[in-house]
């Protein structure tokens, strides 16, 4: 009896000092994504859904327009738990913005449900050659092991969530995920060598605030970036709705700023770091001479920025020239002479 305890006790320790090897082999799951408006992006569902190769009502690009007047919906049965969005962000992502449930008006935001609990999990994103099509990319994907559970606020205003991942620990870890893939693409018949590699971030709805009216979970905007680096190449407007442009190593990727329905915006400039950027508001169909006014954005978010001081100042006549950078600080400068601290350590003023 005492012999075969000690049999077992030396086979504990051996197994003990064996490598895992379970946990550190590498699995690759295939997630087809769509590439509209500068972002790639996937939903597990969406209301009134046409199918793959056309564009519904409430799908995920929604997300990205800019534009209060729509949303995403999802559409399973039932309140929306358990539903999932993917988008592709870039390495340190660290903030994730969000204008909660439908938020065209008051009304649309309580009749429709909104998200209460999101689970956030980060995945790291292979992109294969040639497994790229006209709708987007498929990535291989598998998890990093970074979680955190937001709970959104049941507002329709713009919101700001921290994003806390190690992206020291994740980017460290790429190795081993790349180092794992010729053998999967041999086993798989896949390309063997890969185009590009990013990050995927996977949100599932955990919780909703529920509607009046109607049992559908919905979400107006949404933007994942890393706060300190993002930084716009350029800034312009389409048909009057406000664009920018970053740079990434695939190309400039063009994503939509802001559009506000009867109204038509032209930027006129953008700041030293390409984060701040003053812009021209014309109403439309004003029936008389059209009222022009001044607007701050700070990017990404997808609403100007209320700056009491900015607002005091453009009241009265003020009319902003420029940016200029200082001792650390970003500066607006109005054409009265006087200057505006804008405060870069801060989400949102």
């Amino acid at each position: 009896m005492y012999k075969h305890i000690l049999v077992l006790f030396h086979m504990l320790a051996i197994l003990a000092l064996l490598p895992a090897t379970e946990e550190q082999t590498v699995q690759f799951e295939q997630l087809a994504c769509r590439g509209l408006l500068g972002y790639y992006f996937h939903s597990s569902s969406e209301l009134n859904d046409p199918g793959s190769h056309q564009l519904g009502d409430y799908g995920m690009r929604r997300v990205f327009d800019g534009d209060r007047y729509t949303g995403w919906s999802e559409g399973a049965d039932g309140d929306g738990v358990g539903e999932v969005l993917w988008l592709q962000v870039p390495e340190g992502a660290d903030t994730l913005a969000v204008i909660n449930g439908f938020a065209r008006s008051l009304n649309l935001f309580q009749k429709n449900n909104r998200v209460k609990e999101l689970e956030a999990r980060l995945y790291y994103a292979l992109l294969p050659e040639m497994m790229i099509s006209e709708l987007g990319p498929t990535y291989l994907k598998t998890a990093t092991g970074m979680s955190t559970t937001l709970r959104l606020e049941d507002s329709p205003e713009l919101e700001i969530y921290p994003l806390d991942f190690d992206w020291a620990r994740v980017a460290a870890g790429y190795e081993r995920v790349t180092a794992a893939y010729p053998d999967f693409a041999a086993r798989d018949g896949l390309p063997p060598r890969l185009q590009d590699r990013t990050y995927l971030l996977r949100l599932e709805i955990r919780d909703v605030y529920p509607g009046t009216a109607w049992n559908d979970t919905c979400l107006t905007e949404l933007r994942v970036f890393n706060a300190a680096s993002l930084s716009a190449a350029e800034v312009y407007s389409r048909e009057g709705q406000l664009r920018y442009s970053i740079e990434s190593e695939s190309g400039l990727l063009r994503r939509v700023l802001y559009r506000e329905r009867g109204a038509a915006y032209e930027p006129v400039e953008l700041g030293p770091q390409g984060r701040w950027l003053t812009a021209i508001r014309t109403p439309l169909e004003t029936g008389g001479r059209a009222a022009t006014d001044f607007r701050l954005f700070k990017l990404p978010y997808p609403e100007p920025v209320e700056l009491a001081a900015f607002s005091k100042a453009v009241s009265a006549g003020g009319i902003p020239i420029g940016f200029d950078r200082r001792r650390g600080l970003t500066l607006l400068l109005m054409d009265d002479g006087s200057e505006i601290e804008l405060d870069d350590t801060t989400l949102l003023p």
